[in-house]
């Protein structure tokens, strides 16, 4: 495993190291069905699917990793678009048992259009970690993401906290809830961190070992916290009384840190 992250090129852009030839099996058939039921429910509505994340760069685990996929609608008004798209996740998950999960998100075409400052989050996925499997690749069109742009985890840190402090506070919150709460936001904890000091390390990773391996360099005496963050991220904890007290200490020592950081991030 590369704890270093990926270099970028010589303008300090992120080089996308996903391709299709890297989707190997047993994901190959997953993306496939994906396209299959996408193609059957959207029909003429689809502009393009792409594949993200380790899957795209052929990294995948079985067992750990999720299928990523993004779906690019030409508008976003195939009703009803919420319930088709859980339905879809929702078979997948049940039909390839080696899934941690299945993601698919659906953005309308005109979101990939236009300036991109700050970069909405799923065209700076698209462009970094992305390959296409249907329909026009969009990715060329995006323009270079330099490592500056890639704070859009950091961006909605506070936000986020304060959104899952909420749910795990809920009485009505079940073990799964909770459980599902805790990997959504340890995520976004862990690579926040890594965004945080990526503009002194000149690579960039979303892979979560990475993430913290590099931020702790910078910052060791987080190196415990950001390490527990992983560890509940890859097998979530259902203590809401413990994920509160991580997000109290080290996730109130983030969000001040991303304000001392502000400088390095874009406007907006």
């Amino acid at each position: 495993m590369n704890l270093e992250g990926d270099a970028l090129d010589g303008n300090g852009c992120i080089v996308n190291p996903a391709r299709r030839e890297l989707i190997e099996e047993p994901w190959g058939v997953a993306v496939r069905h994906v396209v299959t039921a996408c193609r059957a429910m959207f029909a003429d509505d689809i502009h393009s699917l792409y594949v993200r994340g380790s899957v795209a760069r052929g990294a995948a685990v079985q067992g750990i990793a999720d299928l990523d996929m993004v779906l690019v609608l030409r508008e976003l008004s195939a009703p009803p678009l919420a319930a088709t798209i859980d339905r879809i996740e929702a078979e997948t998950r049940a039909a390839f048992v080696f899934l941690r999960g299945a993601e698919l998100d659906a953005v309308p075409r005109a979101a990939l259009r236009g300036p991109l400052r700050p970069w909405p989050r799923q065209a700076f996925l698209l462009k970094t970690q992305g390959v296409c499997v249907d329909g026009a690749d969009l990715i060329p069109t995006l323009p270079p993401a330099h490592i500056r742009d890639a704070m859009i985890e950091s961006r909605r840190l506070e936000s986020s906290i304060a959104l899952a402090r909420q749910k795990l506070a809920s009485p009505r919150s079940c073990e799964r809830e909770r459980q599902a709460w805790c990997v959504w936001l340890m995520k976004i904890i862990v690579r926040s961190a890594f965004e945080l000091v990526s503009h002194l390390e000149h690579c960039h990773t979303r892979e979560l070992r990475a993430c913290a391996a590099i931020f702790s360099k910078h910052h060791p005496e987080q190196a415990a916290a950001v390490d527990r963050a992983v560890a509940w991220a890859v097998n979530p904890t259902d203590d809401g009384i413990a994920i509160i007290a991580l997000l109290d200490g080290f996730g109130a020592w983030l969000v001040a840190l991303q304000k001392t950081y502000a400088i390095h991030m874009p406007a907006g």
